[in-house]
């Protein structure tokens, strides 16, 4: 639309670098040895969640400086040391380390580090050093500095932190060297949360007294251009000054939408301005009129220069710059002496040649309040993001955080004003609800407005009034020669394409959609994602390539005079071959693995690079190759930026390892490897439901399946381990090590893992241990009172807020997608009008979930892995039945006097009775679904074993039956009878048998499992009730179970057959008032309808 549109803001070309660790190195310690712990001097303070050493002394594989003497690079623990050290001196560092902290760190491990800094201070008796006293009045001054100038961090951006840091203040209290340095730090801490250390706002004297016209129902370019600036202003404002630092690192604004929303919302806010500008223009049909708008645009943007809104100038010249606008000579010549020498001071402003050198020395000569070009700023970071790696030899590379600062705090420098105007609604509403059109219309009106000299003037467009022309008119603007097999030349129509009224498309042909998804003008940005994770289940890899290189080669124009071919290379050719490339982009990068699986689609994709792509543009293919290279070298880790881990300290047999024996946060990080490397095998198609579940899953979804049993054996390991410390004596030691190991995995986004231990925490029989939990750290109770909100499957949407929040690297829980993929398949009720269609709207709200989950298997966790753990881990952990049999008797309270009573009977049996038993078994039923659903997978597997022994004896029997006396084959039984007699009936239709526990006893009057035939005819379904015998409360019974049928499968339609021999009276009523149809054997045993 302009050229300052939201492609200004971001870089073209591909990230030439991993995104910025989020993990600080923990130390410089070798691999496969313990890290060194830092001496124990705590002086009665609590020692930080992490552990870090700051006892190293300075050598070149842990700091390098500068020849001025700053830090170039540096580990994180190194970075803390020099933050607070006495000998050090780096007036920039602290501002430098605040700002930019984030892309190597979280502010929780900064806060443990700057405590674990004092408390290795401290002598024994609470005292400390000279030198001690200087390095702990510098870690409050950063405490001090990091809540006055950045307290969004402690705010609603991250309230946990606030309440960590005055835990710890709490304790410095009561230290007599702390005390009066901790009172302050709470004291300032208070002052904030309680609202009254705000920060000054330069508001001057009263605001201007608002320039309004009388008359409210003028045009917004009819009111006054001074006020105009100033509500452009307003708005401008409220936007950059919201901008956190975060928002600005690692080209946040490129990748994460929620991650950096108030820098994408300018972008977005300045696109708008600039099609509000050539829409007021281009929409304005008479010549004087159009002169005066385009008079009151350059007057608006002096008024905006005055008032130093440099971004709205810029939004301004954007919009007057444009093609559409920009091409009409009788207009700009129109207008007056003054206006022409104004626009061209403000195009002097917006210049961007010489790296906006102009406005650099323009912004130098402004003071507060000022809102600068953000595009120019992030500009700069951009290529300060690309052209530096993150890491030096495995150090922070803080010379690159340090250029990154400098270009933050001049942002940051003009956040501090404020502009203190009136708003005004009326104009406000004016300016910011206008509806703006697409480039393609704002063409054609331009064209409308002022025709080329030669050219015949064009039909008046619909954006002035004009007729309102077909879809496909509008889309076909290029007639193209013919090529044999091109398969896009067909016109939209209804037998190939639906579009909603908001331009989403709703079902489309294969060769549609991919047209779509690379379309010059009706491009839904949102539909590639879905579409490259949805593709599969409609076409194959190898199709969609080859629909991508017809796209990728367009046929010639028809027409060949020189506009029309300027027009064809620039409107068409050009943006179809890039969106072409854009789909191969996203393709190579988030769904490689078609790659690894197809040897042969590889080297097609490198042949379709080396050849088309490469003679037509070759940057494009450069772009594409240096991506293939990417993969090919492998996502891998540099072991030297990871962690050193926790290793434990005596060498045993893995059988002979028990929990306590491991670091929990070591525990955590190898549960995640673990279970990383099986989410990140998993392909999108395993997640449909019909891939996810039934007999064939472990081959339509290996990898879930994998993961499943993976988060299983996670649960069944916590609950052995809680069983088998229940005779070893230390159940309090192990409750707590499985508690720590869940918080780690959090932390480390780990939910599967987190989950399986809680879940298991959770049990009844864990939860019964009541005098071992006194035991546990109040920390622990109080972490896992928290995360039972997160267990019950009705609490899904709670984790699926969760999960929308996540970012690589992460482990989701994946129940919660596959539970609205399953609601998805459940609910679409839509047919396409034809099988040839693909039902997109479907395919786009899967595709979004599907999106998800690729974006958290794109990055690596950077851990090591450690054999012996992970050994220990994939042990085969399986309850024992003496361990089962115990955690039964702890499930409930009144189960267990009922089992000790048993126990104590007949010593010889030593057996429960059936009787004292079955109380027991029932409670559990009602009150513990994993133990309901454990029995149900038992009885089925038993069912299955005794059906196949059946049918296998039954075929051994055979030549042994006798034929009847007459020669015939003997009956069927009734219910076969009625079954193939509904199967003739409704031809085609499949007959299933649909399964319930009824915990209420609704049916039978006692708990117990339900089942019952049903019969599925597209969106109809019928229960199918079939007894020989059916009396009224036999009816009843079956309306029960077609209630229950009802809330298990809202979405279908339902209705109700019986079939019986004998059917009294009253329940014949029943039916006939309820509208059931029955159907009864006749004399001949024919079933016929009776009702």
């Amino acid at each position: 639309m302009s050229e300052f549109s939201f492609n200004t803001y971001t870089s073209s070309r591909p990230p030439s670098r991993k995104p910025p660790s989020r993990a600080p190195p923990r130390s410089s310690t070798p691999p496969g040895k313990m890290p060194p712990m830092p001496p124990q001097r705590t002086g009665g303070l609590a020692v930080a969640d992490n552990q870090f050493d700051f006892t190293q002394v300075d050598s070149d594989t842990n700091i390098e400086l500068e020849d001025s003497g700053k830090i170039k690079a540096a580990t994180f623990e190194k970075l803390i040391e020099k933050l607070t050290s006495p000998k050090f001196s780096d007036n920039d560092l602290l501002f430098d380390f605040l700002l930019t902290y984030r892309s190597f760190a979280t502010p929780f491990v900064v806060v443990d580090a700057m405590i674990q800094r004092v408390t290795t201070l401290m002598a024994a008796d609470g005292t400390l050093g000279k030198e001690d006293k200087i390095t702990v009045f510098k870690v409050f001054n950063v405490f001090v500095h990091w809540v006055d100038k950045f307290w969004f961090d402690f705010s609603k951006d991250c309230p946990k932190l606030s309440d960590k840091l005055k835990a710890w203040l709490n304790e410095c209290k009561k230290n007599d060297v702390l005390a009066n340095s901790a009172k302050r730090l709470a004291n300032k801490l208070k002052r904030w949360e309680e609202g009254e250390a705000t920060r000054v706002l330069e508001t001057g004297p009263k605001p201007p007294k608002s320039k309004m016209l009388k008359n409210a129902n003028c045009l917004w370019w009819e009111e006054d251009a001074t006020e105009i600036a100033r509500q452009l202003t307003i708005t401008d404002w409220k936007l950059f000054e919201k901008i956190r630092p975060w928002e600005l690192l690692g080209q946040a604004w490129t990748k994460d939408r929620e991650l950096a929303a108030n820098v994408i919302k300018c972008t977005e806010r300045f696109n708008y301005v600039s099609g509000f500008i050539q829409t007021s223009i281009l929409t304005t049909e008479n010549p004087r009129k159009r002169v005066r708008v385009l008079e009151k645009c350059i007057e608006v943007g002096e008024k905006c220069s005055e008032i130093k809104n440099i971004n709205a100038v810029m939004e301004i010249v954007s919009g007057l710059n444009a093609g559409p606008v920009f091409r009409l000579k009788e207009t700009f010549g129109a207008i007056s002496r003054h206006h022409k020498k104004a626009l061209s001071e403000l195009n002097e402003i917006a210049d961007r040649s010489r790296s906006y050198a102009k406005m650099r020395a323009h912004l130098q000569r402004l003071t507060p309040p000022c809102i600068p070009f953000l595009g120019m700023f992030l500009t700069d970071l951009t290529f300060i993001e690309e052209g530096n790696p993150d890491t030096i030899r495995g150090l922070v590379n803080f010379y690159k955080r340090r250029l990154i600062s400098e270009t933050i705090r001049m942002i940051q420098q003009f956040q501090q004003g404020n502009y203190n105007f009136n708003q005004q609604p009326r104009i406000q509403k004016k300016l910011n609800k206008k509806k703006i059109l697409k480039e393609m219309d704002l063409y054609e009106c331009s064209e409308y407005l002022e025709t080329r000299p030669g050219k015949t003037p064009p039909e008046k467009p619909e954006a002035l009034g004009g007729k309102k022309r077909p879809l496909s008119e509008r889309d076909l603007h290029f007639e193209l020669q013919h090529v044999e097999g091109y398969p896009f030349y067909p016109r939209d129509g209804p037998s190939n394409i639906s579009v909603s009224d908001n331009g989403m498309v709703m079902y489309a042909t294969l060769p549609k959609l991919v047209e779509r998804v690379t379309h010059h003008i009706s491009y839904d940005s949102s539909l590639l994602s879905p579409f490259l994770a949805t593709f599969r289940t409609f076409t194959t890899p190898s199709e969609l390539l080859e629909l991508l290189k017809w796209r990728f080669n367009v046929p010639p124009s028809k027409k060949t005079d020189s506009d029309t071919l300027e027009n064809y290379h620039k409107r068409f050719k050009q943006p179809v071959q890039l969106r072409v490339v854009n789909l191969m982009k996203g393709w190579i990068d988030r769904h490689y693995y078609d790659f690894e699986d197809d040897p042969n689609l590889l080297q097609l994709v490198k042949a379709f690079i080396d050849g088309d792509i490469e003679n037509e543009a070759a940057n494009y293919a450069k772009t594409l190759r240096s991506l293939l290279t990417k993969h090919e070298d492998g996502n891998s880790i540099q072991l030297d930026s990871c962690p050193a881990p926790y290793l434990p300290t005596v060498q045993k047999e893995v059988s002979d390892y028990q929990v306590l024996d491991f670091n929990p946060e070591e525990l955590a990080r190898q549960l995640t490897l673990l279970d990383h490397e099986l989410f990140n095998k998993i392909r999108p198609s395993e997640l449909y439901a019909k891939a996810s579940q039934g007999a064939s899953k472990t081959k339509t979804a290996p990898n879930l399946v994998g993961l499943t049993k993976r988060y299983q054996k996670t649960m069944s390991w916590a609950s052995e381990l809680i069983n088998r410390s229940r005779s070893r004596g230390n159940t309090p030691q192990v409750l707590d090590a499985l508690v720590a190991t869940a918080e780690h995995c959090e932390k480390l986004s780990n939910w599967q893992s987190m989950r399986a231990i809680t879940k298991a925490l959770d049990k009844a029989f864990v939860l019964e241990m009541m005098e071992d939990w006194k035991k546990v750290s109040l920390k622990g109770r109080k972490y896992l009172n928290d995360k039972k909100a997160l267990l019950g499957m009705k609490h899904h949407e709670e984790l699926e807020k969760i999960m929308q929040r996540c970012f690589a690297p992460c482990v989701p829980y994946m129940a919660v997608f596959l539970e609205s993929i399953s609601q998805l398949e459940e609910t679409h009720n839509t047919k396409p009008p034809s099988p040839a269609l693909i039902p997109v709207d479907l395919y786009r709200s899967f595709g979004n979930i599907l999106d998800r989950v690729n974006s958290m298997q794109r990055k690596p966790y950077a851990l090591r892995p450690v054999p012996v753990i992970q050994a220990y881990l994939n042990q085969p952990w399986k309850i024992s039945r003496s361990a089962s049999s115990d955690s039964l008797s702890a499930v409930s309270p009144r189960a267990s006097p009922r089992m000790q009573r048993a126990n104590q009977g007949n010593s010889a049996s030593n057996m429960t009775s059936i009787q004292e038993l079955k109380p027991v078994i029932m409670d559990l039923l009602r009150n513990d679904n994993e133990f309901k659903q454990s029995i149900a997978g038992v009885i089925k597997e038993v069912w299955q074993e005794e059906q196949e022994k059946f049918l296998r004896e039954l075929r051994n029997m055979e030549p042994q039956v006798a034929p009847a006396t007459n020669g015939r084959a003997m009956p069927m039984d009734f219910g076969s009878r009625a079954r193939r007699f509904l199967e003739d009936e409704f031809s085609g239709a499949p007959l299933s048998t649909w399964e319930y526990y009824d915990a209420r006893g609704i049916v039978n009057g006692t708990p117990g499992t339900v089942s019952i035939d049903v019969l599925k005819n597209g969106h109809d379904n019928y229960l199918c009730g079939i007894e020989e015998r059916l009396d009224s409360n036999g009816v009843k019974s079956i309306i029960a179970i077609g209630k229950a049928y009802r809330e298990h499968n809202p979405s279908f339609k339902l209705a109700c057959i019986l079939i019986s021999q004998d059917i009294s009276p009253d329940a014949l009523a029943l039916c006939q008032r309820c509208k059931i149809k029955v159907y009864n054997t006749d004399g001949s045993g024919q079933f016929v309808g009776v009702a």
